[in-house]
């Protein structure tokens, strides 16, 4: 395994992190709302 695709699979680790964390906040948000 490359250098560089160590660093790409962390970097797509943090986005769907971060992904799966505004879709929460979304759907957090949508229930309070109702």
């Amino acid at each position: 395994m490359r250098k560089s695709q160590v660093h790409w699979g962390r970097k797509k680790q943090r986005l769907a992190r971060v992904s799966g964390l505004a879709r929460f906040l979304r759907h957090a948000i949508q229930f309070a709302q109702t």
